[in-house]
């Protein structure tokens, strides 16, 4: 996603594990080094605050955010069997909103947030 700002929060919702897969996610700002989110609730809390930027230059920027849950793969073996069963687990991850920071808009109109 793009957004024009000094600084950016994104909030979402923990606890929404499932089968005992967490929806850790990862944040990457204009390319930089990713910033990872570790879900800790078990049960779902909104409104928690996943990733926060430091202060920004006032200009355009891109928030990259990728769940880390999705794909993930679990093995099953079994000792007595040589065929090996591979699960793919989904996990969701839910935002609730993202919370921007800059200067005054002219228009009094909110900062404008594209994919």
């Amino acid at each position: 996603m793009c957004f024009e700002g000094k600084a950016i929060s994104v909030y979402g919702v923990e606890g929404t594990s499932s089968r005992n897969k967490r929806a850790n996610s990862s944040y990457t700002l204009d390319g930089l080094t990713p910033r990872i989110h570790l879900e800790y609730a078990t049960t779902p809390t909104p409104n928690v605050i996943l990733y926060s930027s430091a202060t920004l230059e006032d200009t355009q920027h891109t928030l990259v955010i990728q769940n880390l849950a999705n794909g993930g793969e679990v093995f099953l073996f079994s000792r007595f069997n040589t065929r090996i069963l591979t699960l793919k687990l989904r996990v969701e991850l839910r935002l609730d909103y993202f919370e921007v920071t800059g200067s005054a808009i002219q228009g009094g109109g909110p900062t404008p947030i594209s994919e």
